[in-house]
């Protein structure tokens, strides 16, 4: 019992400092910098990969153009959370017409934060990922 007892102090210390100095959730840890979070795009285009791994999923779209096809990336969440939204490892396959909403880069590169996907007739793929709130700016 002793044994028990004396893990829950240091336990019980670190959740009183997370409190007491305002520790966000682990899911807030994320930086959306990189992402035009007032912006949505959406783009129609053949799935060329998918990538069902940790910390994040990709799925990456070459899209038709006059210019010729272009590639987008597209960043997920990771596993459990793309399970939890209804995805699973083979949600799309290379060759799948998909519709995909995203927030894009701030730099102009093709790709984005997807925020929802659609398969080529129209039906919903999982679950929208929920809009993120806007990240204040960084402390001076």
């Amino acid at each position: 019992m002793r044994r028990v007892a004396s893990g829950l102090a240091p336990a019980a210390l670190c959740v009183a400092l997370m409190i007491a100095f305002g520790v966000e959730p682990a899911a807030s840890h994320h930086a959306f910098g990189f992402y035009e979070m007032q912006k949505t795009q959406e783009i129609r285009g053949t799935v060329t990969k998918y990538e069902w791994s940790n910390p994040h999923s990709w799925l990456f779209v070459t899209v038709p153009s006059a210019d010729g096809p272009t590639d987008y990336g597209f960043e997920m969440v990771s596993v459990g959370e793309m399970l939890r939204r209804g995805w699973a490892k083979n949600s799309v396959k290379p060759g799948d017409t998909i519709n995909v909403t995203f927030h894009p880069l701030r730099d102009g590169r093709k790709g984005g934060l997807l925020l929802a996907a659609k398969s080529g007739d129209g039906k919903l793929i999982g679950k929208p990922i929920p809009p993120q709130p806007p990240q204040p700016p960084p402390a001076p």
